[in-house]
Order: structure tokens, then C-alpha cells, then sequence
């Protein structure tokens, strides 16, 4: 049995009713569940880099980066260094709601009793 190079492979698979598709759906899919750090360097920018942006240390771009549980307001500026804008959404089945934190003047008041 001849052996294949990888080119082939991919032409051979990619050849499939759709499988460019698919393709393009599993990167999308990828990218949606991407890591901190691996969303840094698909933006090409340097810890150091973003550590001076953010006014910093780079030691503290990688702590925050490898941490478990950020705050949404650091996370929050993390993916403004990087030129984002975060958003954080809850799903319940099959609806989605949009989270919204900060100052919200038109709840002002709303947490009062009495």
C-alpha cells in the first residue's frame, strides 16, 4: 500500500460533500473555547507587550492568564489590551441572555428593601 503525504490526505479529505464545511465549523467551534493565552498569540502580541499596555508586569500577564477563576473586570481589560470587547452571555436551553456588569443607572435603587 503506497503511503500518502499529508497534502494528499487533506485534498482527499477535503474533496468530501462537505467537508469544507465542517471544516469551517469545527475551527469556528475551536476558537469559540479558546484559551487565554492561545487568544494572545493569535493576536500576535507579547506578554511584555500587552503587560505595557495595561501598565503591568509581564509576570502578571501570565499569572492571570494560567489563573482558574479571573474577574470579569480584569478579563475585561485583558481582552481590551488585545483590542476585544468582552461579553459574557448565559444560555438556559435554548435562550441566550446577554450579561451586563458595571454601572447600570437605571437599577439604582432596584436592591433596596422597605
Amino acid at each position: 500500500m503506497p503511503r500518502k503525504n499529508f497534502k494528499q490526505l487533506r485534498d482527499e479529505l477535503m474533496s468530501q460533500p462537505g467537508a469544507a464545511e465542517a471544516m469551517a465549523a469545527a475551527r469556528q467551534e475551536l476558537l469559540a473555547r479558546i484559551g487565554l493565552y492561545e487568544l494572545r498569540q493569535e493576536r500576535m502580541i507579547s506578554q511584555m507587550d500587552l503587560a505595557k499596555d495595561l501598565g503591568v508586569t509581564q509576570s502578571a500577564i501570565s499569572k492571570f492568564e494560567h489563573g482558574a477563576d479571573p474577574r470579569i473586570s480584569t478579563l475585561r481589560e485583558y481582552v481590551a489590551g488585545l483590542g476585544g470587547e468582552l461579553e459574557v452571555r448565559a444560555r438556559f436551553g435554548e435562550r441566550e441572555v446577554l450579561l451586563e456588569f458595571g454601572d447600570r443607572p437605571e437599577l439604582e435603587g432596584l436592591a433596596e428593601t422597605g
